[in-house]
């Protein structure tokens, strides 16, 4: 066991109490660092069960049909709500262009496709924008991500720049089919 660096003059009661307090202090930021790792992984499990989810949903929602949608949830999946089941869609659909590796829960993969917009005060959530909105944000992004890369990266050769430019007008045509389509 290692004892408490001296800061001073300390008698021996504060000394051992020191190493007490240390001990409980690696115990607890041990127990909180795992708890963290675990918090993340069983995140990262949320989101890509919920894409999974929301490919499924997307699947039944074409067969369904136009008009149906909500009574076939409500009567065959009572225990997810039309505004879960929306969410999970919207997800699938925006994971195919969003990078969601640095989100922790379900909250922030909502939050990084524009699902829901960070909250106004703690404990309130924004209303979330429509899947228009949401495809219009990730194309404007992605737009300048690949600008930006276009412009600084000379080492890309002239073919991967023609790749990229033609990857964008994919992207484009993509986005312009989803934003004519509707989520709910």
């Amino acid at each position: 066991m290692s004892r408490a660096e001296p800061c001073g003059s300390l008698d021996n009661a504060d000394t051992n109490r020191l190493d007490d307090l240390i001990i409980q202090i690696r115990k607890t930021a041990s127990e909180a660092l795992s708890f963290d790792k675990a918090s993340r992984m069983a995140g990262g499990a949320a989101i890509k069960a919920a894409v999974a989810a929301g490919n499924l949903l997307t699947e039944c929602k074409q067969s369904v049909g136009h008009g149906s949608w909500e009574d076939w949830l409500g009567h065959n999946l009572p225990e997810i709500s039309q505004e879960t089941a929306c969410r999970w869609v919207r997800l699938a659909k925006m994971s195919r262009v969003t990078d969601l590796s640095a989100a922790s829960s379900l909250t922030d993969a909502y939050r990084m496709c524009g699902i829901l917009r960070a909250s106004v005060k703690e404990g309130q959530s924004a209303a979330a924008p429509t899947c228009s909105q949401a495809v219009l944000r990730a194309s404007s992004t992605l737009q300048k991500r690949l600008r930006l890369l276009l412009q600084k990266d000379a080492q890309i050769s002239d073919a991967e720049r023609n790749q990229l430019r033609l990857l964008w007008k994919e992207l484009e045509s993509m986005f312009s089919q989803v934003i004519g389509k509707k989520c709910k």
